[in-house]
């Protein structure tokens, strides 16, 4: 009989971002693996995935966090009769998921990122985030960084584990990094909007304009749109490098995949842990692209194991220094990109699906069966 998984989030696909995009890779994957799949968001477009959507209207929205109503929250999840029960967090509508589970449902938090504990309110919504966490029966981290912040504050290592996403099977590149000829293109995707204004494409931007100066051959483009797009372009013609930036906007799948195949070197600056993981790291990996990451975000550790340059947060000139070593090393270009796209392509969502359900559903469901 095939596990019946409730999902919890709190957004979906076509919303941007790479949370969204976490939560419909993982839920699509459990459908492949034979689950049955609800998933429950507020936000979602309609319902043409492989999982079931259902859409609960928010009865408080605060920015972009909408809370759902709890009775049809309740509602939703009961009437389902899951197995099990999944939400992605830090958000509000997890503890509501926890709070009107029924009795013998296990319930798992997937605790993607961290929220910006510059802000007042963040701070204290995060201090009472990790005390209701008790009411969950596993937390699962995507990455070394996050877990090692909630055992600081407390959570019970023996309740954490720690699974990394996977990467869409639509990235991975047939051909090994070296059999493709690339250009001299730097890479940046994001969201530009102030939700995703942590990711620091502005620090990239003064990057670009010494890695110019030494390799004028070289461009940047940047795909994503939003909002802060015409901020963006501002920087740049006060850098004076418009020649040598392009803003593709959004793009499809298809076509993000052939800006990876076609550039060097993937890059993200962002500063902070705000950046759980760095999804399109790992997709970009898959296509053969070289990286160029911070230090501070979720897969640092997964991208320097594997063979990318990790640089200094906020480091401006550490970072046109990691670009540009890479651009004048060619053994760097050959061998790691290699091993880069080895390790990406041996995290199909697939194997992590699997994974969850082998490590954490199956002995958590025997485990409720057993008591109840």
């Amino acid at each position: 009989m095939s596990t019946r998984v409730a999902f919890v989030a709190p957004s979906f696909p076509p919303s941007d971002g790479g949370g969204q995009r976490y939560n419909h890779e993982l839920a699509t994957a459990f459908v492949r693996a034979g689950c049955h799949v609800r998933v429950v968001t507020p936000f979602s477009g309609p319902a043409l995935h492989a999982y079931e959507v259902c859409k609960i209207a928010g009865i408080v929205q605060y920015k972009q966090i909408r809370i759902m109503s709890p009775i049809g929250l309740g509602r939703a999840i009961k009437s389902f009769s899951p197995d099990i029960i999944q939400t992605a967090g830090p958000d509000p509508n997890e503890l509501t998921a926890a709070a009107v589970r029924p009795k013998r449902v296990p319930i798992v938090s997937v605790f993607q990122t961290d929220l910006n504990l510059a802000k007042v309110s963040s701070r204290v919504y995060t201090l009472i985030h990790l005390r209701e966490l008790r009411w969950f029966d596993r937390v699962v981290c995507t990455n070394e960084i996050v877990a090692r912040g909630l055992q600081a504050r407390g959570v019970s290592a023996a309740r954490m584990s720690i699974m990394p996403p996977g990467v869409s099977e639509v990235f991975v590149a047939e051909e090994k990094p070296a059999q493709r000829t690339r250009e001299p293109l730097l890479l940046f995707v994001g969201v530009l909007d102030d939700a995703h204004a942590y990711k620091r494409l502005d620090i990239l931007l003064q990057a670009c304009k010494i890695v110019f100066q030494k390799q004028p051959a070289y461009s940047l483009v940047v795909v994503g749109g939003g909002p802060s797009l015409a901020k963006h372009r501002m920087q740049v013609q006060e850098l004076d490098i418009t020649a040598r930036v392009r803003f593709a906007g959004r793009v499809s799948d298809h076509e993000l995949r052939e800006y990876y195949r076609r550039a060097q070197i993937c890059v993200l600056p962002s500063p902070t842990i705000q950046e759980g993981f760095g999804l399109t790291l790992l997709e970009a990996m898959a296509s053969g692209c070289f990286i160029v990451a911070s230090s501070a975000i979720g897969a640092a550790s997964l991208v320097e194991r594997s063979g990318g340059l990790i640089v200094r947060p906020f480091d401006v000139d550490d970072l046109a220094n990691g670009i540009l070593r890479f651009i004048e090393d060619v053994d760097l270009r050959e061998n790691r990109s290699a091993r880069l796209y080895d390790v990406a392509r041996g995290l199909s969502w697939s194997k992590i699906a699997q994974r969850w359900l082998t490590e954490i559903f199956e002995p958590l469901i025997a485990e409720s069966r057993r008591i109840w």
